[in-house]
């Protein structure tokens, strides 16, 4: 009896890490190039820039693109994923239409390893391998160490004429004059 239970349990965690969330929306920040693909969507670019534009609010604002061969280019107003790795992505035409169309696209995410994501329809007949697109960072700023001797008064006129006990600011401080 006791085996039975533990094999209940053990196919019960392994039935259920099927449905599992794997991923996040800040993993697809950024812009997606395919590298591989097959199907009848013919998904050609997904960039996601900006996840404060998305998550319900389906205004006017830039939350990236999704761009097919077939379909033609879309505006992302909306982008989530849910249990068993799905991301939903709501769509409208990037043309400016009068009453655009939200669509709702649906893709299994198969893996994110190392900027490579591989996505396959609900039905398993598409399928596609996009490459993340390398940005360049910048490592450091550093900032010129400049002192400058000048005086100034509080209200930020520069002045040579220093009376005794003013204010004045000098290289960033104030400097009271005795």
């Amino acid at each position: 009896m006791k085996r039975i239970f533990i094999s209940l349990i053990c196919f019960f965690l392994s039935f259920a890490s099927l449905f599992a969330q794997n991923y996040s929306e800040l993993d697809l920040i950024g812009e997606w190039n395919v590298i591989e693909g097959t199907g009848v969507m013919g998904l050609e670019t997904l960039s996601v820039n900006n996840l404060s534009a998305i998550h319900g609010n389906y205004s006017n604002q830039d939350g990236g693109t999704f761009k097919t061969k077939t379909l033609g280019d879309y505006s992302i107003k909306d982008i989530f994923i849910t249990s068993g790795n799905i991301m939903h992505i709501y769509i409208v035409p990037s043309s400016n239409s009068t009453s655009p169309t939200l669509s709702r696209v649906r893709i299994i995410i198969k893996s994110l390893e190392s900027g490579v994501l591989t996505l396959s329809s609900l039905d398993g007949n598409s399928n596609f391998t996009l490459k993340k697109k390398e940005t360049t960072d910048v490592a450091s700023i550093k900032a010129k160490n400049t002192k400058n001797n000048d005086y100034y008064d509080l209200q930020g006129m520069k002045t040579t004429n220093l009376s005794k006990h003013e204010v004045y600011i000098h290289n960033g401080k104030k400097y009271i004059n005795k």
